[in-house]
């Protein structure tokens, strides 16, 4: 036969097992952002695609600092050439995609090595 003590102490230890889980939950649930602290604001970015032998949107203005995404979205290689930063970078066929931060202010020129015969240039505006 168990005794009156071994049947009560199942149900406080359960209880205080239960009650420690649920102080280490505690404090805001949601997450910050992967890569930003929390209350901080994410940096600029925009975004140039490479439809049809053309570049869109162009000219494209930003802010210092800013991050401007090239993406390739036609079914040809297309050789990215940012002339004043004497960049150069490859944007495979589609989904190919190179990211670049403007630091300074400025309008920078680009094109691509390979077709810029057909008019395939554009122009990033720092402000």
């Amino acid at each position: 036969m168990t005794s009156r003590t071994g049947r009560m102490a199942l149900p406080i230890l359960l209880a205080s097992v239960a009650v420690s889980f649920a102080a280490c939950g505690g404090g805001d649930a949601t997450p910050s952002p992967a890569g930003t602290a929390s209350g901080a604001e994410p940096p600029t970015s925009a975004t140039v695609r490479v439809q049809a032998f053309e570049f869109a949107p162009d000219p494209i203005e930003v802010p210092v600092g800013s991050t401007v995404r090239f993406i390739n979205d036609d079914a040809t290689v297309h050789r990215l050439s940012l002339e004043k930063d004497a960049v150069k970078a490859n944007l495979d066929r589609s989904g190919g995609s190179f990211d670049h931060v403007f630091s300074k202010a400025g309008e920078f020129k680009y094109r691509c090595l390979i077709h810029s015969g057909p008019g395939m240039r554009g122009r990033v505006v720092v402000r």
